[in-house]
């Protein structure tokens, strides 16, 4: 998912990614139980949570010019996001 994060580097997705941006929920969805990893440049969507419901690994792709506590001023937000 890119979405707040259009103007970053997106080298991190695979070449063969799937981009849910505009997609329903139902289908972000089935795209969550059927894919290993979630990647994001949004450090605060809910998504990341509702992969990991789906079984699917949430990474947020950081940003070298802000920390953790930049980011995640509440920590209990960044619960099962890597």
């Amino acid at each position: 998912m890119v979405r707040k994060g259009k103007d970053r580097d997106l080298n991190y997705h695979p070449a063969n990614y799937q981009q849910i941006d505009g997609l329903s929920h139902e289908d972000i969805c089935k795209v969550f139980y059927q894919s290993e990893f979630f990647i994001s440049c949004d450090f605060h969507t809910l998504y990341s949570q509702y992969a990991v419901l789906c079984g699917c690994k949430s990474i947020v792709v950081p940003d070298p010019a802000l920390s953790k506590a930049d980011v995640y001023l509440i920590e209990s937000n960044c619960y099962a996001i890597a």
